[in-house]
């Protein structure tokens, strides 16, 4: 909902909405995700093997479901949205902060860290590794590649008996095989981070080409 309002409020800061228009936004987005649902739904049903379809389907189904669940969170949506059409400025630029609401469906990684903060100083606690799940970081500054690696770990529901982050580093273009350059690359990684790490490296190998490029598809 709050990147639905972000993506209101650009839009309006060039173009304006009808009040008809606006009346009917919400039943609009949630007939878009409808038709999204059913559809993902009739392709994972020809292709049961392809669980990727299923990676969008919850929070799509959520977001439709809060979208026309009725009660109290048509409201509040209405606000929210009625929020964005309000467009405030910073340096020229267009500024969503008073709209950045939490993503329910969305693993929330600060959470521990705001309410820490909100204790205040005298408060707070350095966290060690024993004060709970070991952490395990993904090397990657893409939040979506974080929540793909989530899904695909995970069990449907059940919780991963380890916490998952991401952390995006440097690393260099190393040769070799891929099992070599897989291992040498997440130990650079965690001699960065100071623990336990999960790296991706892709390879691409034609037989015609005796497994060329392999892993030198950026060379």
């Amino acid at each position: 909902m709050a990147a639905a309002a972000a993506v209101l409020r650009g839009f309006l800061s060039v173009y304006s909405l009808e009040d008809v228009e606006r009346k009917h936004l919400r039943l609009l987005m949630a007939c878009r995700l409808a038709t999204s649902c059913t559809i993902g739904a009739y392709t994972f049903q020809l292709n049961p093997e392809n669980k990727y379809l299923l990676l969008h389907s919850k929070p799509a189904w959520d977001a439709m479901e809060l979208l026309w669940g009725g009660g109290c969170d048509i409201d509040s949506i209405e606000r929210l949205f009625d929020a964005a059409a309000s467009i405030p400025t910073s340096n020229h630029k267009i500024d969503c902060s008073d709209i950045c609401v939490p993503d329910p469906s969305v693993i929330d990684w600060l959470k521990e860290s705001r309410e820490k903060r909100a204790l205040g100083n005298g408060n707070r606690k350095r966290l060690r590794c024993g004060d709970g799940p070991p952490v395990i970081t993904f090397v990657t500054g893409n939040k979506k590649k974080l929540e793909e690696v989530v899904q695909i770990l995970g069990e449907g529901d059940k919780p991963l008996p380890f916490k998952m982050t991401n952390q995006k580093l440097d690393l260099p273009e190393l040769q070799g095989e891929p099992e070599d350059i897989a291992r040498e690359k997440c130990r650079l990684a965690c001699e960065q981070v100071g623990g336990a790490v999960i790296t991706e490296d892709t390879s691409l190998c034609f037989n015609a080409l005796s497994g060329l490029p392999g892993p030198y598809i950026k060379w």
